[in-house]
């Protein structure tokens, strides 16, 4: 899941494989919703939603804050 920002009460409705904000940073909600539920995720990602293009393959290194490119299908 790839978004601008994510409100605290969003994230349990979610269950997506990784997670890319634009907001927050690593001791926000998101960053701590993720960290409990074990899904890679990375804050602060700024202009995430521009620069990965839909339905992209990518991989989400929660633990350096680093997201990878694979394909832009």
């Amino acid at each position: 899941m790839i978004a601008a920002t994510l409100l605290p009460t969003e994230l349990p409705l979610l269950s997506p494989a990784a997670i890319i904000v634009e907001t927050g940073h690593p001791l926000g909600h998101v960053a701590a919703q993720a960290r409990e539920r074990g899904i890679p995720a990375v804050v602060g990602a700024v202009g995430a939603v521009a620069a990965i293009p839909e339905r992209s393959l990518i991989v989400v290194d929660g633990d350096r804050g680093e997201v990878f490119l694979l394909s832009d299908t």
